[in-house]
């Protein structure tokens, strides 16, 4: 059991889900896209046009599992990454942090963006989820300290002149919003796009309880806090990516809806006015109904910051 016990409550099982989860292959499937209400147009439009593409191309491109041990408690495990190698040999990269329990295939689907730019990809699983080892989940504080050796092997895996953009969506964005902020992080780093970040989680999860009837709130998240802190030794307030961003020296694009009521705007709007003033910063805030301007946002942002002789972003 992971150490956060109420992710297996029923009451707080609503808290988390995917809009798109994975077939027992691990691949995409759209029947949750078909449930969704009105205003998710172009996620049914997704389903119906671009999953059998990303699907297709997730089972004939070659992948490679990469390994690196991390300690837990004492404990030392085995960290797990699969790499996709550039269809031509490229010193361009894109790390890609897991959301909330997918796949690495969810990820890199999404990811296909920069691959069909020139990219190699990272898809690195989190702590305790998927290949990875270890027994809790921590929301990306701990797995950060993990990501500069991931960052070297793949420097030592291209060469000098390697580059790297880091992408993410929601606990993956939040992910890496924590490893920007690290003192370590190699210079090859060039640029960070988030999708959906979580500015506190704190604050996140006050906001997502105040939608689950019949508990009380004040109580459950603090017990719910005494339990992390108990195993894990650290705080919900302590997971805040909003304030691992004020010490990040990097271009950031910040992808955000208005009407997200899953993770709010004001989430990732916390994160992006941290965000040094020093440091060229971009915002995409848009209704939810928007998935291919983000992918333009994306492909034109990655262009500018992180090299200059690739295809147009269109």
């Amino acid at each position: 059991m992971h150490t956060l016990k109420f992710l297996n409550n029923r009451q707080f099982s609503i808290l988390f889900f995917a809009e798109y989860s994975p077939d027992k292959n691990g691949f995409f499937k759209s029947a949750s896209a078909n449930l969704l209400g009105p205003g998710y147009e172009s996620d049914r439009v997704l389903a119906k046009e671009e999953l059998p593409a990303i699907n297709s191309w997730l089972q004939t491109t070659p992948t490679q599992s990469w390994t690196q041990p991390f300690t837990e408690n004492g404990q030392t495990f085995q960290g797990h990454a699969t790499f996709i190698p550039a269809a031509q040999p490229s010193k361009l990269t894109v790390i890609v942090g897991q959301g909330y329990r997918t796949g690495w295939k969810i990820q890199t689907g999404f990811a296909k963006t920069f691959y069909d730019m020139g990219y190699n990809i990272l898809a690195i699983d989190a702590h305790a989820q998927n290949q990875a080892g270890g027994t809790t989940i921590s929301f990306g504080y701990k797995d950060k300290f993990d990501w500069p050796g991931w960052i070297n092997k793949i420097n030592a895996y291209t060469g000098p002149g390697s580059k790297q953009v880091l992408w993410g969506q929601s606990l993956g964005a939040a992910t890496i919003n924590q490893v920007e902020g690290l003192p370590n992080l190699p210079t090859s780093v060039k640029a960070a796009i988030s999708d959906a970040t979580i500015g506190n989680l704190e604050a996140l999860f006050n906001h997502l309880a105040q939608n689950i009837p019949f508990i009380d709130r004040v109580t459950a998240l603090a017990a719910i806090n005494h339990q992390l802190v108990m195993d894990q030794g650290f705080s919900l307030s302590d997971v805040s990516p909003q304030d691992s961003v004020k010490t990040s020296t990097m271009p950031e694009l910040v992808i955000t809806t208005q009407d997200d009521d899953f993770i709010p705007a004001a989430q990732s709007r916390a994160v992006f006015d941290n965000i040094p003033v020093t440091t060229k910063k971009a915002i995409v805030d848009s209704a939810r109904d928007s998935r291919r301007p983000h992918n333009g946002a994306t492909r034109k942002f990655a262009v500018h910051h992180a090299h200059s002789k690739l295809p147009s972003a269109g």
